[in-house]
């Protein structure tokens, strides 16, 4: 079983039974079938499996992949995969470099790491939309 882990739940992904993810190819890992231990920040979420697998060019980075991988437009995206990706990839990431998306299907899933990662993502909603300011205010 491979490991693969999250720095952030870009757009909330990982509390879904499907979920995207934007890597470099590696193709002993990432193919359809594999599984693999899912850990975000080197907590262990539970275990998925690959149901597919797509190349494309950076340069072919477009919205729709970006919105639903990571919750921003792909010119965001590729900025910061090119600050992800720089040390790993000579010259950071050119239009003609390949990328892998991968999709997972949750398997097993450890809830009480999901539930502490459901608050987390419910604390940062409210600290960012609901400042005691804009609480006054909606009375």
């Amino acid at each position: 079983m491979y490991k693969t882990n999250f720095q952030k739940n870009w757009n909330n992904k990982l509390l879904q039974d499907n979920f995207g993810t934007v890597r470099l190819p590696d193709a002993e890992r990432y193919f359809v079938g594999s599984e693999h231990e899912i850990f975000l920040n080197d907590v262990k979420l539970g275990e998925a499996k690959i149901y597919a697998v797509r190349n494309f060019k950076f340069a072919d980075i477009r919205d729709a992949l970006a919105y639903l991988d990571a919750g921003m437009p792909a010119a965001k995206l590729a900025a910061m995969l090119r600050t992800m990706y720089s040390k790993k990839v000579e010259g950071a990431l050119q239009n003609d470099t390949i990328l892998t998306h991968i999709v997972f299907h949750w398997k097993r899933r450890d809830m009480k790491a999901f539930e502490q990662m459901a608050n987390n993502w419910w604390q940062d909603i409210a600290d960012t939309f609901y400042s005691p300011q804009q609480q006054f205010l909606a009375l």
